[in-house]
């Protein structure tokens, strides 16, 4: 053996050692980092959150002032997309409503994955009358789909209030979760240390929080970002038959309803408004994407 490898392995073993050292997440976040596209939706993500924040300090107009001059004025320069029936800026106006989209599809998403994540935990673990009871429930409510649902809490609780959307959206996509953590919590029931707990009589709070929830908070993360984009979409789609968030507030979904009575003379008012959804939902199923492949290897293609 020559000197120069005896050099090497010593090397080599001080790299395992730092690699064993860091813990999952640490792994996670390398693997993400090195994930091309799985960066460029988190990039781009961030870059609407911080455009949404700065708005002040963006925007050439308030998203409510109206300039009767400039009525559904195509694009120009001193208005690059547009003016909508009231003389408003577009662009101002999708500078400002991304407040209200990323904030209702990330706290919806948030509350849905929340919401079955404690629902599956209980089936999960429970089984019996418990579990049966649950997913019977949770039977019912798939065999409608989730925009159905949605459109008839907002018909009943009403929804044109920032809270009743997030409520109706959340509620819609409940039943997927509460079904693929059950999933998750059947598997972690078989592990040694689980049966280890219950064992030495640790209390059922204790086990479910200290050794179920670690082990399954994971593939409920990656559903919560991917979830965000649907939720956006969901929630565009009520604005624009009329039971999300309504004008004057800026709502990419609003505007889209908005504008569509003028989709045949002035297209712009719908055009831009959709492709920011596009761009946005894109961003959020890459970084889904991302999140999968570095949080779980083995689920890559």
């Amino acid at each position: 053996m020559s000197p120069n490898s005896k050099t090497i392995l010593p090397e080599k073993n001080q790299v395992r050692k730092k690699r064993k050292k860091q813990g999952m997440w640490s792994q996670a976040v390398v693997r993400l980092f090195h994930d091309k596209l799985g960066m460029v939706g988190l990039i781009g993500i961030l870059a609407l959150v911080l455009i949404s924040v700065c708005a002040p300090l963006i925007a050439p107009f308030s998203p409510t002032e109206m300039d009767l001059k400039f009525i559904n004025a195509a694009p120009s320069l001193a208005h690059p997309f547009g003016t909508d029936a009231l003389g408003r800026d577009i662009l101002s106006r999708l500078i400002y409503g991304g407040r209200y989209s990323l904030a209702v599809g990330f706290l919806a998403s948030v509350v849905g994955q929340f919401a079955a994540l404690i629902l599956g935990m209980i089936a999960g673990y429970a089984g019996g009358k418990v579990d049966n009871a649950i997913m019977r429930t949770m039977d019912v409510i798939m065999s409608i789909p989730a925009t159905m649902i949605s459109i008839i809490v907002a018909m009943t609780f009403g929804t044109k209030n920032f809270i009743g959307t997030i409520v109706a959206l959340g509620l819609g996509g409940i039943a997927g979760g509460v079904r693929m953590c059950r999933g998750l919590v059947l598997t972690v029931r078989q592990e040694e240390y689980l049966r280890a707990a219950q064992a030495i009589n640790c209390s059922t709070p204790r086990i479910l929080f200290r050794h179920v929830f670690p082990n399954i908070i994971s593939v409920m993360i990656i559903g919560m970002a991917t979830g965000i984009g649907n939720m956006i979409m969901v929630a565009a789609g009520l604005s624009v038959i009329g039971l999300g968030i309504q004008p004057p507030a800026p709502e990419w979904g609003a505007m889209l309803s908005a504008g569509r009575d003028y989709i045949t003379h002035y297209p712009h008012l719908v055009i831009f408004p959709g492709l920011v959804i596009f761009i946005c939902v894109f961003f959020f199923n890459l970084l889904g994407d991302g999140l999968r492949d570095a949080i779980d290897p083995k689920l890559r293609k």
